[in-house]
């Protein structure tokens, strides 16, 4: 996925103000529904996502902050495919935070 500014152009194209950058950043993600909205904080979790452009090199994972990278306290790893566009996820969350991610 991506992160897109939502522009704005008040006034519209034809006119002299230009269009700015609301600062209110969006998502957009290639996954399309995820089989719980949350986990318990227990080993051998499993998540299953919904993901038309996931392939075997995608990863999948948890953290507290995606873009800090692969130092950053993450859990997960690599996907595997349970059934067409199904992508199963196991992760031991016993050792996150509960509340926190």
């Amino acid at each position: 996925g991506d992160l897109y500014s939502i522009c704005l152009d008040i006034d519209g194209p034809e006119n002299p103000l230009l269009p700015g950058d609301l600062g209110l950043p969006v998502y957009i993600t290639p996954v399309l529904e995820t089989s719980s909205p949350a986990l318990d904080p227990l080993p051998n979790q499993s998540l299953v996502v919904r993901c038309p452009s996931c392939t075997v090199v995608t990863e999948l994972y948890l953290a507290e902050d995606c873009s800090v990278g692969s130092s950053a306290f993450r859990l997960g790893g690599r996907v595997t495919l349970t059934a067409v566009e199904r992508w199963q996820l196991k992760v031991d969350a016993s050792i996150g935070t509960p509340g926190a991610l």
